[in-house]
């Protein structure tokens, strides 16, 4: 073990009171997307009394904020790790864990700071707070707003009910809305001269349903009607359906898209019925994971008493369903989004997972895997090898995938 990371496994260990306090606070106040003013003020505040330099209401969002530690003058590498603090809405908790994200977000930034600080070594930490990643694309819009200009690495963890490192989440369009209008008719008495729109937002659900078979494993379409009239002697002239469309990437995403807009014309066409597509969501990017990084974190955690059940390429073929924003970061900048295991058979978004979340071993998982996290930042920060490794993998994934701003920017899914 190197010695500049001691520190980091001295303060972390000194700070566990304080740091399941931070933990604790976050998990009995859960506030939903863009509502999270309590974790805001709290973390800043916090963050603030640590030496931080605090940027509240941070990159065009109230909730977010921007804490920046740094060391002779801010020259050498800048490592973002980014918190989340936003809780599940339909559950209206931390069914996803998001208070053990915040966590080790801060000690994470903690640690590294005490680490450049003690031994005066060039750097600056950034800590992101970042919210509404339920749905509500917080990173987007931060990244939009040049929030990770400048930043060399960004790092975050997530708690599940396993350990991954080299994480495969999906791209996603988080709501596309489908609405018909028809015309009204009395069903018993004239309904031919009516135009039934509940027909069309039928119709339209048939030809998802069967258009799956010619879907890949990894494609995704769900979806719910939320309006189709309200009598049932009435033909109705208004319905409506909402979308979620998943696949394993960006340009994937935009075929099974093609592919769903589809068949809500094809639907409208056929009832005569006029359809209008509104996409009012959020494109949430896969997670494009820097092996370099990956790797230095996955020795830090067999070195820590975490071993891996799992390979690099056993971890590479197998796709998680679900998304987040920290995809679109990874885009943008070298990043790694690794998971640990709290212990919960059940995965996130469930009751389960949420008493999970708040347990002592959840809170001792969490600080493990930030202590990984701290010393794969100081890997990146003094060995220029491992930058450079890093750096040059980035750029090889951004020549097969493209230059991301021309991705996003040119994309009709580019923000909600």
């Amino acid at each position: 073990m190197a010695i500049q990371m001691i520190p980091v496994i001295q303060l972390i260990d000194l700070q566990k009171p304080v740091l399941n306090s931070v933990n604790q606070y976050i998990y009995t106040n859960p506030e939903l997307r863009h509502e999270e003013h309590k974790a805001h003020d709290y973390l800043t505040s916090f963050l603030e009394n640590q030496d931080f330099v605090v940027t509240r209401h941070a990159h065009g969002l109230k909730t977010a904020f921007r804490a920046e530690f740094s060391v002779k003058g801010g020259e050498g590498k800048n490592i973002g790790v980014n918190a989340e603090y936003d809780a599940l809405p339909g559950l209206d908790k931390h069914a996803c864990g998001h208070n053990l994200i915040a966590t080790a977000a801060i000690a994470t930034a903690l640690s590294l700071a005490r680490a450049l600080k003690h031994f005066a070594l060039p750097g600056t930490i950034t800590l992101f707070g970042t919210p509404a990643e339920e749905a509500g694309g917080g990173k987007i819009t931060m990244l939009h707003n040049g929030a990770y200009d400048n930043i060399d690495a960004c790092i975050m963890t997530h708690p599940s009910n396993r350990s991954q490192i080299y994480l495969r989440s999906i791209a996603g369009l988080t709501n596309l809305s489908i609405t018909y209008r028809g015309r009204k008719a009395h069903s018993g008495i004239a309904p031919w001269d009516g135009v039934n729109s509940l027909d069309a937002i039928t119709l339209m659900w048939a030809s998802v349903g069967m258009m799956r078979q010619q879907l890949m494993p990894t494609d995704r379409v769900s979806g719910v009607i939320t309006d189709g009239g309200a009598a049932n002697n009435v033909c109705p002239d208004f319905s409506k359906g909402s979308f979620g469309i998943r696949a394993e990437s960006v340009g994937r995403l935009e075929v099974v898209r093609e592919k769903v807009l589809g068949c809500a014309r094809g639907a409208g066409v056929a009832t005569g019925c006029e359809c209008v597509i509104l996409e009012d969501g959020w494109l949430y990017a896969d997670v494009r994971t820097n092996d370099v990084i990956a790797g230095r974190y996955a020795q830090h955690l067999e070195m820590l008493g975490r071993p891996w059940l799992e390979g690099k390429d056993e971890q590479k073929r197998q796709v998680l369903g679900g998304g987040t924003d920290m995809g679109n970061v990874s885009y943008f900048v070298p990043s790694i989004h690794p998971t640990f295991d709290i212990g919960c058979k059940e995965g996130c978004h469930t009751n389960e997972f949420y008493e999970a979340a708040g347990t002592e071993h959840a809170f001792e998982e969490c600080l493990i895997s930030a202590k990984g996290m701290a010393f794969s930042a100081i890997d990146i920060m003094m060995d220029d090898q491992i930058y450079e490794d890093m750096k040059k993998e980035f750029e090889e994934m951004k020549k097969i995938i493209g230059d991301p701003k021309a991705i996003f920017g040119s994309s009709t899914l580019n923000s909600g």
